[in-house]
Order: C-alpha cells, then structure tokens, then sequence
C-alpha cells in the first residue's frame, strides 16, 4: 500500500513538473506577440518585458521598435527624394530668331545643384560664346561645370551660325545690336522658365565670341558683371565709363591684328578708369587650360568683391 502510494505521488510530481514548463514555455514564446496590429503593451504578467528589454526572444516582433524602423525607412526615403531634387540640370533647346542664318539657334543652359534646390535665389550666369561657326555645348570647357557647382553659377551657352551674306551690313551674329543680343536675352528668359532664376551675367567669348561679349557688354552694361574677351577679331572699344569689369587674354603668337585690337580695348579701358586684367599666353589663336582657368579665377574674385 505504502509503496503504491509513494508511485502514485511520484506521478504527480512528476506531471505537476511538465505542465509548469510547458505552461512557461508557452508563455514564454507568445506574450510577446501582438496580434491586433495596434502600438499597444504586450501581455506582460511578471514584467518581464519592461524590465528586461534585452531578454526578449528572438523571432518576437515589438511593434514599437518596428515603429521606429519604419520612421527611419520614412526619413531614408525622405532624404533619398530631397536629394533627386537636388541634381544638376541640364537643358539643350532652341530659340527661333529672324536671322535667315540662325532660324533656330541651338543653346544649353546648367543649373547647379544648389539653384535648384533653391529656385527662388537668382544666381549669377556664365554666358560662352565659342569661336566662328562653333558648337557652344561641345567647346564649353569641362572646368566651367566645376566652377559653376562650386560657386553656385549658372552656365548659358548659344551656338550662333554665321551669316556671311549680312556681315559686311553689321547683321551678323557679332553684332548683338542688330538681332543676337535680344535673341541672348529670350534665351535667358526661356531658361528661366525652366529653373534658372539668373542674376547678373558673366561673358566670356572667344574670337568672334569675343565680338559678340565685348559689344553686348557696352550695350547692355547693367544686365553685366564681368566680360572675358579673348583673342577678340574686331576693334572694339569703350566709349565711356563702365561698371563692368574686363579680362582680356590674347595669345603672343595670335594674328598681328588680334594683338593690336586688344591692345586698343586695354588703354581706353584704362583712360576711361575702366577696372580689368590684361594677360598674354605664348600660343596662338587659341585658348590654352591656364587662359580659362585665369578667367574662372577672375570671375571668382569679382562675385567676392576682391577684384
């Protein structure tokens, strides 16, 4: 009898003992889990959770950490959207003009990063006219785009075709005054309405560029900063004082005539108390790194009022 008692009682101990653990078990592995899709407090009856945070099992979901990831995706996902809009942009179009020439004038204009983040600032504007007959785009120096992201500048650049029959009448493009210089300015406006919100300008022409720069400098003297006028093919000089500043670059092997005409700029830029930076280079009709580099320079020092 004793020894059927003591079998009976060691049964229910050992029972007893398999149910706490499952029952622990169980408990162990579901309390945690939320299932009514809220950010409530899990079941919790010892409180293990909250003071132990760090025991909780693996595979358990909390739903305020979840939260807190899914915030983080969010601010990702916010940051990685604000920085798409913060790409450069770059545009290639035309512009119709009544030049028989020049019906469709090819032009691009950049804007930098930080103007597009900002479309509400204007931003000064780096106008590249290239040499006779050439492609704006294609001769614009690599370095200008640097120079624009760095320094918070927009770049505008026309590809003018020349009219050899109206030259001699002073219709070309060279000479902004007949039809170019107004068609210079739609450009800018047009670009305008596509994001570049432009303060003042910044020419740099060379050769027939050059005449283009200098001339629509002298004619439109309040809408420009500074001009580059480089291995200029046309006499052309101020008439009077003017608030732009000059950099005139010219090559010592160039054309005599190249030579003399930026000769001639120099001293009535000078007589007239005109501010400018006069450089020669050992090539010749050409425009070597340093030149353009000595030009981005130059505008650097005008927009900081150190020139």
């Amino acid at each position: 009898m004793k020894k059927g008692l003591t079998v009976l009682l060691l049964l229910c101990m050992l029972y007893t003992n398999i149910y706490l653990t499952v029952d622990a078990e169980d408990n162990t592995g579901s309390w945690f889990v939320d299932t009514s899709g809220k950010d409530e407090e899990p079941y919790d009856p010892f409180g293990i959770f909250k003071s132990q945070p760090e025991q909780m099992p693996s595979g358990v979901q909390n739903n305020n950490l979840s939260s807190q990831k899914n915030r983080v995706k969010a601010d990702k996902s916010s940051s990685q959207i604000q920085q798409a809009k913060a790409e450069p942009k770059k545009v290639t179009t035309t512009m119709t003009t009544t030049n028989s020439a020049n019906p469709n004038v090819k032009f691009m204009y950049y804007i930098p990063a930080k103007a597009v983040q900002n479309p509400d600032m204007a931003i000064p504007v780096i106008v590249y006219v290239p040499g006779l007959d050439s492609d704006g785009e294609e001769c614009l120096p690599w370095s200008f785009y640097g120079f624009a992201d760095e320094n918070n500048f927009g770049i505008l650049t026309p590809t003018f075709k020349f009219d050899n029959e109206d030259f001699e009448n002073e219709k070309s493009y060279q000479y902004p005054a007949a039809w170019s210089g107004q068609a210079l300015i739609r450009m800018l406006n047009k670009a305008k309405r596509g994001g570049l919100n432009y303060s003042k300008l910044y020419l740099v022409g060379f050769s027939a560029g050059a005449q283009f720069s200098s001339r629509f400098s002298l004619i439109y003297p309040e809408m420009v900063e500074a001009c580059a006028i480089l291995a200029s093919g046309a006499r052309v000089k101020p008439e009077k004082k003017t608030d732009v500043k000059y950099f005139i670059g010219i090559g010592t092997m160039d054309d005599e005539f190249r030579l003399k005409n930026a000769e001639i700029f120099v001293e009535a830029a000078r007589n007239l108390g005109i501010p400018l930076e006069y450089k020669q280079y050992m090539a010749g009709h050409e425009t070597p790194d340093e030149e353009y580099q000595d030009v981005l320079n130059f505008f650097k020092r005008v927009h900081n009022n150190s020139f």
